[in-house]
């Protein structure tokens, strides 16, 4: 979608950090009669922690502050991944080249002095948000364009991998029933070489299916905008829409407590990514087993583990993961099962969102696949746990 900066400006959330409680309040009644959601912060300390959380499309920030100062505030912006592309108006009452070569330098996108030109306020702030709307665009637009890519990549070459070699076992399997008709061999063997074909129609037939889904998500993604959401609240509800899946299979689902975790992203994409990863938990996992979902944070990512009671991967799923999310784009050879084909597809989707999908394989049993995507806070963990939903234990 090309990008429009004389669009007419949509609400948007704005942070004013600034020492002086007047001024603050000026700008924030000024913002709020614009239409826009207002947070305040009365030193560059509490502006960041709040700043930090990623949720904002514009800041106002005081150079001369207590605690830390505006400089600072912009120096950790830009080298924060949740806020390097957050424009940043930097207000002062310093006139001299050097503080605004400095500010500049430092990643501010606009300058104002004080005392304000009140009459051009909103005029520079709406115009500064259409430019980074118009940035933005085009910055998703470059990303989707290339996850796109990389996911349609993905599923030609499944089908090809898994179709080729199934319709070259079908065709052999076929060739053997006609030799051993023509050679009037017993009708078990016959049985058994229809029936082998058979199996491996029906596996081809399944892997068009599992791969549908992404062929329609393709065009959806067109049409799809990143939005903050809440993961353990969407882990919850991924959990209750698999537990069909669980109950019949005899597996438990439990899901460790967490504060609020959130991140930046395509719900649609997260969801079906989450729904993935568990339901190959699931679907590996033996009758009276359990699949256990854990949530941490590492660094500024956000991590959600789902571990299951299977077999050790598979070693094709294990190489294409790695335990550092280096995927190669799709296999070498047939994965066999459409569990593994799911893994291997949300994969690519969190590479959409810059994140990464790996394995952990465990000591003795079973294994751990790691969803990884950038965070948008800071979450404090807690210890106990619940089963969701109870429906899932057998």
């Amino acid at each position: 979608m090309g990008a429009n900066v004389s669009v007419a400006i949509k609400p948007c959330r704005v942070l004013v950090v600034d020492d002086d409680p007047i001024f603050r309040q000026l700008c924030v009644t000024r913002l709020r009669s614009g239409g826009h959601t207002v947070d305040e912060a009365e030193d560059g300390l509490v502006g960041w922690n709040l700043l930090k959380t990623g949720i904002y499309d514009l800041a106002m920030v005081d150079l001369d502050m207590p605690n830390m100062n505006g400089f600072s505030v912009l120096q950790c912006a830009r080298s924060f991944p949740a806020t390097q592309e957050i424009p940043m108006v930097v207000i002062t009452t310093r006139e001299d080249a050097r503080s605004v070569q400095k500010s500049l330098e430092a990643g501010a996108t606009g300058f104002l002095t004080k005392p304000i030109n009140w009459s051009m306020f909103m005029p520079h702030v709406n115009h500064l948000l259409r430019l980074a709307a118009a940035a933005n665009e085009a910055r998703v637009a470059r990303r989707e364009a290339t996850s796109l890519a990389h996911i349609r990549g993905s599923i030609t070459e499944i089908l090809n991998t898994e179709l080729r070699a199934r319709s070259r076992r079908i065709a052999a399997t076929a060739k053997r029933a006609l030799d051993e008709y023509a050679n009037g061999s017993a009708a078990e063997k016959l049985r058994d070489a229809l029936g082998l074909a058979l199996t491996e129609a029906e596996a081809q037939r399944s892997v068009v299916e599992q791969l549908a889904p992404y062929a329609n998500m393709i065009t959806d993604l067109a049409h799809t905008t990143s939005e903050v959401v809440e993961i353990v609240g969407l882990v919850n509800r991924v959990a209750s829409e698999l537990a069909d899946t669980a109950s019949e299979r005899g597996v438990e689902l439990t899901i460790a407590s967490a504060g609020t975790m959130a991140a930046h992203a395509p719900r649609n994409i997260l969801a079906r990514t989450l729904s993935d990863v568990v339901k190959h938990a699931i679907l590996r996992t033996p009758r009276q087993g359990r699949v256990s979902i854990n949530f941490q944070t590492e660094g500024e990512m956000l991590q959600v583990s789902v571990t299951d009671q299977g077999a050790q991967l598979a070693m094709e799923l294990a190489a294409i993961l790695g335990d550092g999310g280096e995927a190669r784009a799709a296999p070498v050879r047939p994965l066999g099962t459409n569990a593994e084909i799911g893994a291997l597809m949300a994969s690519s989707l969190l590479r959409m969102i810059g994140g990464r999908l790996f394995a952990r394989p465990a000591a003795e049993r079973g294994a751990t696949l790691v969803l990884e995507m950038p965070a948008n806070t800071m979450p404090k963990l807690e210890e106990s746990k619940h089963v969701v939903p109870e429906r899932h234990a057998v």
